[in-house]
């Protein structure tokens, strides 16, 4: 059972590291974002079923179609609801939203994942992004480095912030072009 437990974890570390140093170019396709989110949330769902976690999309269905690479984006958005649920050992809520942000002369669309986690140290904003950087014992800490290079890829941001209360929320910014509003 042990050898198993650590094969898994070692292909896990394997898999990163592939991932990480393999080149990455987006397919892009015109999407649904909605489509995306609900996909994801189907993924990760099966993951944080076993802690008590829950997770609540708050999206906005009349989202326009996006290019992106709706593969990418989804491990993208799983990759930010399982963090999520394992910041939250004994259980609690992931809030997903999706949502037009036109608050910017460009609009913009915007998913952010808000957990009640144990949140980050003041200051990682940045590092969490940084390839090897983990605050987890058994994380490789790439998860965040091949994420932030997929929202890069896509022409995005994304940015991390710790909540008043308790938590984090991870937004990502995807540039939103005429011909995504079909």
């Amino acid at each position: 059972e042990i050898l198993d437990e650590e094969s898994e974890r070692l292909n896990h570390i394997v898999g990163d590291l592939l991932d990480f140093s393999r080149p990455y170019e987006a397919r892009k396709e015109s999407t649904s974002l909605s489509d995306v989110i609900s996909s994801a949330i189907d993924s990760a769902t099966l993951a944080s079923a076993s802690n008590h976690v829950s997770i609540v999309p708050e999206c906005d269905r009349s989202l326009p179609s996006i290019l992106v690479d709706a593969r990418a984006m989804v491990q993208v958005i799983v990759n930010l609801l399982n963090n999520a649920a394992q910041a939250m050992p004994k259980g609690g809520t992931i809030v997903i939203r999706g949502a037009l942000d036109s608050t910017t002369p460009t609009p913009r669309l915007r998913i952010e994942v808000q957990d009640e986690g144990v949140g980050f140290r003041p200051g990682d904003e940045n590092k969490i992004f940084q390839p090897f950087f983990t605050t987890k014992a058994t994380g490789t800490g790439l998860g965040l480095a091949i994420v932030r290079r997929i929202v890069e890829a896509h022409q995005g941001e994304i940015v991390a912030r710790l909540n008043p209360d308790r938590g984090s929320t991870f937004s990502v910014w995807l540039p939103a072009h005429k011909s995504d509003f079909s």
